[in-house]
């Protein structure tokens, strides 16, 4: 959702100040909505994950994977990238 927002965001800068879907949502603001959308929902499957693991870990051993590490990057990066847009207003 982050790389979406901000395909998004391209796109509609490159149209005509008179075009009216450009009216209709303010590019900046569509591609902080998605990039924090993305970021928030990562979060949350963080969770949800680290729930899942721990219930298989009381019935075996479970080996760790990097999933966690990179999924908690890209949230943080994701909302990095939020954070720089709406301060760059």
């Amino acid at each position: 959702m982050t790389s979406f927002g901000f395909t998004i965001y391209s796109f509609l800068e490159r149209l005509p100040e008179t075009s009216p879907h450009r009216k209709l949502l303010n590019p900046r603001v569509l591609a902080m909505l998605l990039a924090g959308t993305g970021a928030v929902m990562l979060v949350l499957a963080m969770f949800q994950y680290r729930i899942s693991v721990r219930d298989l870990e009381r019935e075996a051993v479970v080996r760790h994977s990097l999933s966690m590490w990179t999924a908690g990057v890209v949230a943080l990066i994701g909302l990095m990238v939020v954070l720089a847009a709406a301060a760059n207003e």
